[in-house]
């Protein structure tokens, strides 16, 4: 389950930040998860909830948002937004789509 090490990093990065901001606490960090990122998100929740603990985020809440595959079509030209799973064109159904 990798999204323990992404949370230690993103828990590195946090402590960061409120260093250079002198920021005694932290209430919120917030981060957007791509549908071909790999990243479970309520895996990636439950490991942030376990790894913050002694850390400068031990309060925070993790706010996740996660975003669409966006496609636009070879032959029709049409921007269509896409499951991982069913790469087809929205408008013409033609499958000559390419990440976008």
């Amino acid at each position: 389950m990798h999204e323990i090490s992404l949370c230690y990093s993103l828990l590195d990065t946090v402590a960061v930040h409120q260093r250079a901001n002198m920021n005694k606490s932290v209430s919120l960090v917030h981060v957007k998860v791509g549908p071909l990122s790999g990243v479970e998100p309520d895996l990636l929740h439950h490991a942030f909830l376990a790894c913050r603990t002694h850390t400068i985020g031990d309060q925070a809440t993790l706010r996740i948002d996660t975003s669409a595959i966006k496609i636009r079509c070879k032959l029709c030209g049409e921007f269509s937004r896409v499951s991982v799973n069913s790469i087809l064109c929205a408008s013409c159904g033609a499958w000559q789509d390419r990440p976008h």
